[in-house]
């Protein structure tokens, strides 16, 4: 979306956060981190904090993996929103994707009411230095992106409410054929697997919370 990503914070420990920038953190209006629900521009609230999980979300092994796909798809349906509970469902206090995610801290979220006063987006991605050493090959897949078959199976199959309406990343089914990179065919199949047990999965977790 023509934001750099900025170079890894040095010294900070899983569990940290960035430190806030003179003034506090940039306050932002859910209708702003809405628009920020794409894989290549990812943003969320978790307790009140806004982070910008984009180099996270991009490079995500679910991309490149048939095993991590329906992680991937879990996090592209939350993209944009608020997802308290079902980041505190998946990531208990103490375990890895807890400690993690401060790091992408950007700011706070503010009262709807406050939407002329949100903040501009922040000019980089966040970028912790745990994703260099988790990511074979981060950087060549950061620029690459995750291309536009995955932003269009995501776009109809993560169930993210804030995509649909969107229009396709193809114009036309031909293009979409064409575009896809080499081997796409095969994976199509087990992507719409995943995505059916993802949503399998989301199902059965409303209703038990519903009992």
């Amino acid at each position: 979306r023509g934001r750099r990503v900025m170079a890894p914070a040095a010294g900070l420990e899983l569990g940290e956060a960035p430190p806030a920038p003179a003034g506090g953190w940039p306050r932002f209006a859910p209708r702003e981190v809405q628009r920020h629900c794409t894989v290549d521009d990812a943003w969320v609230i978790v307790d009140g904090s806004v982070y910008d999980i984009t180099s996270f979300a991009s490079t995500h092994p679910g991309w490149y993996r048939a095993g991590k796909v329906s992680t991937a798809l879990a996090i592209a349906r939350n993209l944009g929103q608020e997802c308290t509970q079902e980041f505190a469902e998946a990531h208990p206090p103490r375990t890895l994707g807890a400690t993690q995610l401060p790091q992408f801290k950007i700011g706070e979220v503010a009262a709807a009411a406050d939407d002329e006063e949100a903040g501009a987006a922040p000019a980089e991605h966040p970028t912790p230095a745990f994703l260099l050493a988790e990511v074979d090959g981060f950087w060549e897949k950061l620029r690459r992106g995750p291309g536009q078959s995955v932003l269009e199976f995501v776009r109809k199959n993560a169930g993210n409410p804030l995509l649909e309406g969107r229009p396709s990343y193809f114009a036309d089914a031909e293009e979409e054929e064409e575009g896809a990179p080499r081997g796409a065919r095969p994976w199509r199949g087990v992507l719409a697997a995943a995505a059916g047990l993802a949503a399998l999965t989301a199902a059965r977790a409303q209703a038990a919370a519903a009992r």
